[in-house]
C-alpha cells in the first residue's frame, strides 16, 4: 500500500473548540474563531454529549472556568470520555474543569467513563488543564476525583488535580487513575496505559478515607477476586503534596497515600516527587497482585512510608470435600476445588494438605485448565494426599527498588522500604514458593527530612518479608538504628555494600540458619583465594 493510500484511509481526527463566549452566542464549535459556548455547566455537558457515539475527537478547551456534571456510575446527567478522544486544555495554569452536582453516594468523576460492561477508550488523553474535584460541595457519602480512563494506550498528561478526596471512610479513591485490567467484565490488561507530568497537590476539606493521588491497577470501586495485568502501564515525572505535616506511616489510619502500581507486568514508577504522604508509595494491599514493577529515582520528601507491599493476603477457600494432590516426579495435580476463575498461570497458591508436613506450603501454578492446576512438588512424598485448604495468594511477583531519596518523617514506625507477607500474627509455611518472588533493592539513599539527626535507635528502615529471591545492595542508610535491615522468612539473601552515611557496613537481621545468606565478606574472601590460586 502507498503513503497516499494510507493516508487516506486513516480519516483526520474531528475537532472542536470550546470556550467561555461573553457575546451571547452558542457557536457551531468548528473553528477556534466560532467556538461554543461552555459559559455554563448545562451548555458545556451538551457540547460533551454531541460526541456520545463518535470517536476519535479532539476538543480543544480555552481559557477560563468550566462547570461539569462529569461521570458517576450509574448516575444520570454528565457525559463520557469516548474512545480516542482527547481533550486538551489551554494550559495547567489557564483552563480549570470544576466538578459540580455531585451529591449521589457514588465516585464522581470530572473525566470518566462506564467500565462496568468492560468498554475501554482506546488512545484517549486529557492534557494541558487543571481539574478542580471540588469536595466541599461533594454530597455526605461522595468520593470525589479528577479522571479515571481503562483503555489500550490512554494517558494522562500535565493534568493539576486539587481539592480532591471523600466524605465517605469505607469509599477510598485515587484521583488520577489509569485501570490496568477488569477482569470481572473480561478484560483481562490493557497495554501501555500511564500517567506523565502532572501535579496532585491541596486536597479536599472534609477529606475522610484513604486517597491515593496517582495510580494504575485495579478500580477503587469495585472488588476483585481475580487478577488481571496490565502491559506496561507507567507514572512518570509528576508531583504530588498532600499537605500532611506529621505523616503517619500506620496503612490502616493514613489516609493520603502518592502512588499505588498493581495489576501490572513491566509497570514503571519513576521520576516522581511525593512530598508530605502518610504513605509515599507505590502501596499496594488487599487482595491485588502484581507481576512485575520498576521503582526508580524518585524523590521522597517528609513521607511515613516509601515503596510498600503490604500484600500477603489469602483469598477465598478453593478446596471442596474431596480436593486432593496426585504426584508424578516433581508435578503435583491438584483436582477438584470449587472454581478455577481467580488462578492462573504464575499465581501463588497456599496448600494445606491432610499431613501438614506433606506438600503443605505456597506453590506457583505452573498451569491450569477447567479442571486442574499443577504445581512444583520436591519429588519426595506420597503419590497423592487430599488437599483440606487451597487459597490464593496476592503477592509481588517481581520488583525492583533503585536510585530513590527517601527522607522520612522522624515519627514512630516510619519504614523507607517495605515488603510484607502478612503472615506474623498466624504463621504458615511459604516454601517452597514463598509469598513473593525475586526483590531487588539497590542504589537508594534513605535519611530523615531536610537531613535531621537521626534518632532511631530501634528502628527498621529496610524491611522485607515473605521473598524468595532477595538482594539488597549499596544502600546508603542516614541512621542510628542497631538493625535498620531486616529480612524475614525468605529464602536466598545477598547483601553487599550497604552503609551509613559514615561508611559503616551494615548487616541484615532476621534470617535463619535455613536460609542462604551471602554479604560482602564471602565474595571478598572468594576473589582473594581465586586471586592466590591465579598465580601458581
Amino acid at each position: 500500500m502507498g503513503l497516499l493510500d494510507a493516508f487516506l484511509l486513516e480519516p483526520a481526527s474531528f475537532q472542536f473548540w470550546i470556550s467561555k463566549r461573553t457575546d451571547g452566542i452558542k457557536g457551531s464549535g468548528l473553528t477556534p474563531e466560532d467556538p461554543w459556548d461552555g459559559s455554563t455547566q448545562a451548555r458545556f455537558d451538551e457540547a460533551m454529549n454531541l460526541f456520545a457515539n463518535q470517536s476519535n475527537v479532539i476538543i480543544h478547551l480555552g481559557p477560563g472556568e468550566f462547570l461539569t456534571n462529569g461521570y458517576a456510575d450509574g448516575v444520570s446527567g454528565g457525559w463520557q470520555a469516548r474512545p480516542g478522544m482527547k481533550i486538551i486544555g489551554s494550559g495547567m495554569e489557564v483552563t480549570k474543569l470544576q466538578l459540580v452536582n455531585h451529591t449521589a453516594s457514588e465516585y464522581y468523576f470530572a473525566i470518566g467513563h462506564d467500565i462496568s460492561a468492560g468498554a475501554k477508550v482506546d488512545f484517549a488523553e486529557v492534557s494541558d488543564l487543571t481539574i478542580d474535584c471540588n469536595l466541599v460541595d461533594a454530597g455526605a457519602s461522595t468520593a470525589s476525583s479528577a479522571v479515571r480512563l481503562m483503555g489500550e494506550h490512554v494517558r494522562i498528561f500535565r493534568v493539576r488535580a486539587i481539592n480532591w478526596g471523600s466524605k465517605d471512610s469505607n469509599k477510598a479513591c485515587s484521583v488520577l487513575s489509569c485501570i490496568t485490567a477488569h477482569p470481572a467484565v473480561g478484560v483481562s490488561e490493557v497495554a501501555h496505559s500511564g500517567v506523565d507530568e502532572c501535579v496532585v497537590v491541596s486536597p479536599g476539606a472534609g477529606n475522610v478515607a484513604a486517597c491515593t493521588a496517582l495510580s494504575a491497577g485495579n478500580p477503587d470501586s469495585v472488588s476483585f477476586v481475580a487478577d488481571g495485568h496490565g502491559k506496561s502501564p507507567y507514572i512518570r515525572n509528576c508531583f504530588v503534596d498532600c499537605g500532611v505535616a506529621t505523616p503517619n506511616p500506620n496503612p490502616a489510619t493514613g489516609k493520603y497515600r502518592g502512588v499505588a502500581m498493581g495489576w501490572c507486568r513491566g509497570g514503571v514508577v519513576e521520576g516522581n516527587h511525593f512530598h508530605n504522604c502518610d504513605l509515599g508509595g507505590p502501596y499496594q494491599e488487599g487482595k491485588s497482585s502484581a507481576r512485575d514493577v520498576i521503582v526508580r529515582n524518585n524523590f521522597y520528601k517528609n513521607v511515613g512510608r516509601g515503596p510498600y507491599w503490604n500484600l500477603g493476603a489469602p483469598g477465598l477457600e478453593r478446596a471442596q470435600g474431596s480436593s486432593s494432590l496426585s504426584r508424578s516426579g516433581t508435578v503435583g495435580t491438584v483436582t477438584n476445588l470449587t472454581t478455577f476463575g481467580d488462578f492462573d498461570a504464575g499465581v501463588r497458591v497456599k496448600l494445606v494438605t491432610a499431613a501438614p508436613g506433606d506438600f503443605t506450603g505456597v506453590y506457583a501454578i505452573q498451569s491450569k485448565t477447567a479442571t486442574s492446576m499443577t504445581v512444583t512438588v520436591p519429588e519426595s512424598g506420597p503419590s497423592s494426599i487430599n488437599v483440606t485448604s487451597a487459597r490464593k495468594i496476592f503477592g509481588l511477583s517481581r520488583a525492583i527498588v533503585e536510585g530513590n531519596v527517601i527522607e522520612l518523617a522522624q515519627v514512630s514506625g516510619a519504614v523507607a522500604i517495605a515488603v510484607a507477607d502478612n503472615n506474623d500474627s498466624n504463621p504458615y509455611v511459604e516454601t517452597p514458593d514463598y509469598v513473593h518472588g525475586d526483590v531487588i533493592v539497590r542504589n537508594n539513599k534513605i535519611r530523615y527530612v531536610n537531613g535531621a539527626a537521626p534518632n532511631d535507635g530501634g528502628a527498621t528502615l529496610i524491611d522485607l518479608r515473605g521473598v524468595k529471591h532477595l538482594i539488597v545492595q549499596n544502600n546508603v542508610l542516614d541512621t542510628v538504628a542497631t538493625a535498620p535491615i531486616q529480612a524475614l522468612r525468605c529464602g536466598a539473601q545477598t547483601y553487599f555494600d550497604n552503609r551509613t552515611v559514615a561508611g559503616a557496613l551494615l548487616a541484615a537481621t532476621g534470617f535463619t540458619a535455613a536460609d542462604f545468606y551471602e554479604t560482602l565478606e564471602r565474595p571478598a574472601e572468594d576473589a582473594f583465594v581465586l586471586a592466590h590460586f591465579s598465580k601458581h
